[in-house]
């Protein structure tokens, strides 16, 4: 929950931005958005957390709750993912004032229908694991940005060299 604050921070920067974004800023925007929210932040709980709950008898409530957030989740990366697509002067960003709600509403309903719920079906002993776990991912996360970058910019260097000796 401590990661929605800053996600909330980032997103009310977005609302008063609209179509006058600059470039600059929508690339850190997208950035920011596939690698913290989604990546880390919606990988952690996706990858960690729900794998930890489906295996509990959750009630039918809480695990409708955790389908619905996890269908959310894949709505936010596709609207991301499509304002990456249209570049800084692309056409879809008049949407662009519907994410901060998105996020806001899906990150209310972590707060509070969700996550304090679901913590009361894991043991204390889980609930280490868990932390331990989202440490763990943390840690290894800035190693597999760098890495995915190096090998863009890598699999880009051949044309590079194409060009120089022409």
């Amino acid at each position: 929950m401590v990661e929605h604050r800053l996600i909330e921070r980032w997103v009310t920067l977005l609302e008063p931005q609209g179509q006058q974004m600059e470039a600059e800023f929508l690339i850190a925007s997208v950035d920011f958005l596939q690698t913290y929210a989604d990546r880390i932040h919606h990988g952690k709980e996706e990858d960690i957390l729900f794998h930890f709950l489906s295996e509990k008898a959750l009630s039918t409530e809480h695990r409708r709750t955790m389908e619905d957030l996890i269908e959310e989740h894949v709505r936010m990366r596709r609207f991301v993912a499509s304002l990456a697509h249209a570049g800084p002067r692309g056409e879809g960003w008049a949407g662009l004032q519907v994410l901060p709600q998105l996020y806001r509403a899906h990150i209310a309903k972590e707060d509070k229908q969700f996550f304090l719920p679901a913590m009361t079906y894991l043991t204390p002993e889980e609930q280490a694991q868990v932390l331990d776990q989202f440490r763990e991912f943390d840690r290894r996360m800035i190693h597999e940005k760098c890495k995915a970058a190096v090998g863009a910019w890598e699999a880009r260097a051949p044309q590079w060299a194409k060009h120089s000796r022409s």
